[in-house]
């Protein structure tokens, strides 16, 4: 738990100091301040309502962010999102609750914290639920930038000690994962599989098998049935239709670490 707390953290830190979130921030700030919702027109002057939306939409995004981030690493489901969702409320609720109270000069009467909650409620929830579908794919992304590891690694159970990943192979409704521990099977679609590896050079070879650019050992398109061989000694058949970008990654592979795969 400690773990996944600390990669929420440096997950959404990535994003929080990132241009985009400044962006749609102060933006919401900005138009807020100018149209003056829920009687802050009337009741707070220009400059005074900068520093009141921007204050709230800066402190409520980034703890949005943070939360939502975490049911993602949790991989939460709807129903324990929408109870994530209510305690983010509570917590927006008595930050603006407190804002009131400073811009106010007295704290808010107790009966006005239910109302501000049915506002800040499905704030929330829609908040948290758009999040999540748009930051899944970014959490990933972000996983592999932070870590320097694919995220399917958390998949496996030998996974935080695994130094090399060979090949995916679809099986059924699993894909089995080969890497220097040996092999596993996880219960994923190949295309998934190999998003959460994006971080390590490799080519789909085929419809089934996926393998990573540096287990390459020899490559024989030479024979009826073209297939690659891997320095595992495990080979894998190649369709022809992708042939062509297979020996293009190698070369790409091949000047990066310099050495070329034996193409035969």
């Amino acid at each position: 738990m400690i773990q996944s707390f600390a990669q929420t953290t440096r997950q959404a830190a990535a994003i929080i100091l990132g241009t985009k979130f400044w962006i749609v921030v102060l933006s919401i700030a900005m138009l807020c301040a100018f149209s003056g919702p829920f009687g802050t027109f009337e009741k707070l002057d220009l400059t005074s309502r900068l520093i009141y939306w921007v204050s709230i939409a800066v402190v409520t995004g980034m703890a949005g962010v943070w939360v939502s981030m975490l049911t993602i690493e949790l991989d939460f489901k709807l129903p324990l999102t929408l109870v994530v969702s209510c305690i983010f409320g509570f917590f927006v609720t008595g930050f603006v609750a407190l804002l009131q109270s400073v811009v106010e000069g007295r704290l808010v009467e107790f009966h006005m914290l239910g109302i501000l909650f049915m506002f800040c409620f499905p704030t929330s929830i829609v908040i948290l639920v758009v999040a999540n579908h748009f930051m899944h794919p970014i959490a990933n992304h972000l996983s592999e930038e932070i870590d320097g590891r694919p995220k399917l690694f958390d998949r496996l159970e030998n996974g935080a000690d695994v130094g090399a990943l060979f090949s995916l192979s679809a099986c059924d409704h699993y894909v089995e994962v080969s890497t220097n521990l040996g092999d596993a099977l996880i219960l994923a679609r190949l295309a998934d599989a190999i998003s959460e590896c994006s971080s390590i050079p490799g080519e789909q070879i085929h419809r089934s098998h996926w393998v990573a650019l540096a287990a390459i050992e020899k490559l024989d398109v030479s024979r009826q049935k073209p297939q690659v061989t891997l320095k595992s000694g495990r080979t894998f058949p190649i369709s022809r239709a992708r042939i062509k970008s297979l020996k293009l990654a190698m070369e790409r592979d091949g000047r990066t670490l310099g050495k070329k795969p034996k193409v035969s």
